[in-house]
């Protein structure tokens, strides 16, 4: 049983220890993010996200601050938002959706689009699916894992 306790990075000089920790910590270290499907490749801007969003019928709005009253109260700084609108046709084959009742508008915080909590692209994917349908959104992106870039 004492054989177990010993052997790489074990108790010896102690020096490989730390540096053994600090690696599997890197590699432990990961973030949430919106990928391409298609590429393959993962979504960290609206600047990578409006092309592919422009082809599927949708437009970019410009972004708005959330404001209400308890981020005003607490002195957090508001956080801004980028809406699109869809303007293409939906999948039920019904018109232009920007004409009467617009429905759910995928929003999501910016600049950035990584690092997001699932709740955020769960909402943002499910606008989406709402005009296109779910086999295209499952076509167009994915929520994985990303690697944290080391400095």
């Amino acid at each position: 049983m004492a054989a177990r306790g010993t052997g790489a990075g074990g108790e010896g000089g102690g020096g490989g220890r730390g540096r053994d920790m600090r690696l599997t910590m890197q590699e432990a270290a990961k973030k949430l993010s919106l990928w391409h499907s298609t590429t393959f490749r993962p979504i960290l801007t609206h600047d990578e996200l409006e092309p592919i969003l422009a082809a599927a019928g949708f437009v970019s709005l410009p972004p708005q601050a959330l404001r209400d009253q308890q981020q005003q109260q607490s002195g957090v700084a508001p956080v801004a938002w980028r809406e699109y609108a869809f303007l293409g046709v939906s999948s039920t084959g019904g018109g232009n959706a920007v004409t009467g009742w617009q429905g759910p508008r995928p929003r999501l915080p910016c600049p950035r689009i990584d690092a997001l909590h699932l709740r955020t692209y769960q909402a943002f994917l499910g606008a989406v699916e709402f005009y296109l349908g779910a086999i295209r959104v499952a076509s167009l992106f994915h929520v994985r894992l990303c690697s944290l870039p080391t400095f």
